[in-house]
């Protein structure tokens, strides 16, 4: 095992030294691109440096909120996308920077060759970068110990990740009698281990020892730990203590948040004008019903409000009265539908109950009373997303899926509540463009399910 992981150290070694390789190379295009227009604009030295400090600034902050340099956690395609994604924001900010120093728009030609350079390095870097992963990262041992059968079943992709993890074991807790060292002890040497719904104590204990045999511990947490995570530091009494409030939110954060809402909204609305009118004028066409569909949700204190999004099911969809969501392959959504809830497009119409201020750009996504009350029935707490605006998007949009569990969904609605800042939102919202290119994020419940849980189909069964 000190084979692997020397070698695993030499190869993450390897790979940020080519990170930042390939960081330089995209930046010295662009400083290229200044130096080459130098003789056209009669850019000056101290101009150059300051515009490529900040495309260098723009674009390092990019490449780290889309996770775009993550080898071996994701897809070369999703890799690239992210690059690509950073690469146009940042020489577009970077355009905008020299056109205001210039008072005049720099030379476009030379900024496409740029571009279109940098694209290419981008889907070479991806793969090489992944390749070498492979070959000099082996993937790490892990075990799997478990007492809930839901939460270890919510790790099945862990068994799927054969790259990374290399599961040598699973071990049920459910009725275990064994103390903690003897569960270590009858592991095989693993470099991690995985500890899904297991009791508070056992976990913590089992941590502990499992920390002091230096192996990586993941854990699956509860809703308390996220709780836990954002409480406060305090000291009182002469010990240490935490402390979590309820409604942790100032009015300067919710202020500050709804202006963003205004400012980012308005204008988004005003450019998505002429594809909202395409895509209304596709509606009517198709089946000749009506455009936009309106449904009560819930929001901040369970407030019902009336969503508008344009239709992608047919008029009939829910004839039986029976609250439901789309499911994979569902036969409801129309063929202009499938086209729009891919691109998203169908939310388009939501900037508009955002402006009246029903929701925010960013949290919770509002669901249906009827559905949000059979969650409750099996989560009571889930309530607890209710207490702020619902949202465009969030954290459940885009590292989750349509038919991601309450329970996850949950947990990263609460994640997002209890980190709750104007700068989070305007992280989440450059996250939520890589979402649009993720074919996964749209996936449905599965035939015969109305809800996303997991219990449901099973009790019609």
């Amino acid at each position: 095992m000190k084979n692997s992981k020397y070698r695993r150290r030499f190869g993450k070694t390897l790979i940020q030294i080519y990170k930042f390789l390939f960081f330089l190379l995209l930046v010295a295009m662009v400083v290229g691109s200044w130096l080459e227009m130098q003789g056209l604009y009669l850019i000056d030295g101290k101009t150059t440096i300051v515009l490529t400090v900040i495309h260098a600034l723009c674009l390092g902050t990019l490449l780290l909120t889309y996770h775009a340099l993550d080898i071996g956690k994701k897809r070369p395609l999703d890799l690239v996308i992210g690059q690509l994604l950073s690469v146009i924001i940042s020489d577009a900010a970077s355009l905008l920077s020299a056109s205001l120093v210039l008072k005049t728009l720099p030379h476009m030609g030379i900024a496409g060759v740029t571009l279109l350079c940098q694209g290419i390095l981008c889907v070479l870097w991806s793969v090489s970068a992944t390749w070498l992963y492979n070959a000099w990262v082996p993937a790490k041992k892990v075990a799997v110990l478990y007492s809930d059968e839901r939460a270890y079943e919510s790790m099945g992709e862990l068994h799927l990740d054969k790259k990374r993890y290399r599961v040598v074991k699973t071990v049920d807790l459910t009725d275990t009698e064994k103390d903690c060292d003897g569960i270590v002890s009858e592991l095989p040497e693993v470099e991690g281990v995985f500890l899904c719904g297991l009791p508070t104590k056992l976990r913590n204990d089992l941590m502990s020892l499992f920390i002091k045999k230096n192996v990586t511990v993941y854990i699956r947490p509860k809703i308390s730990d996220i709780f836990l995570n954002t409480a406060q530091r305090r000291y009182m009494f002469h010990i240490p203590m935490m402390s979590y409030e309820s409604e942790n939110h100032s009015v300067i954060v919710r202020a500050s948040k709804r202006l963003l809402d205004i400012l980012v909204s308005l204008p988004l609305a005003v450019i998505a004008l002429p594809f909202m009118l395409i895509a209304a004028i596709a509606i009517k066409i198709e089946d000749g019903g009506p455009v936009l569909y309106k449904q009560d949700r819930l929001t901040r204190g369970g407030k019902v409000f009336r969503i508008m999004k344009f239709r992608s099911m047919r008029v009939d969809a829910e004839k039986d009265g029976v609250a439901r969501l789309a499911s994979e392959s569902d036969d409801r959504i129309t063929k202009v539908g499938k086209f729009i809830r891919a691109t998203r497009i169908d939310e388009l119409p939501q900037l508009l109950n955002i402006l009246k201020g029903d929701m925010s750009l960013v949290g919770p996504r509002p669901e249906r009373p009827e559905i949000a009350e059979q969650y409750e029935k099996e989560l009571p707490e889930f309530h607890l997303r209710l207490r702020v605006k619902a949202g465009l998007t969030g954290y459940a949009q885009i590292h989750g899926k349509y038919n991601t569990t309450p329970y996850d969904k949950l947990q990263m609605d609460l994640i997002y509540i209890n980190d709750m800042s104007v700068l989070t939102d305007i992280k989440l919202l450059f996250q939520t463009m890589q979402t649009v290119f993720q074919k996964e994020s749209t996936e449905g419940v599965k035939n015969g399910q109305t809800t996303a849980s997991k219990n449901d189909g099973e009790e019609k069964k």
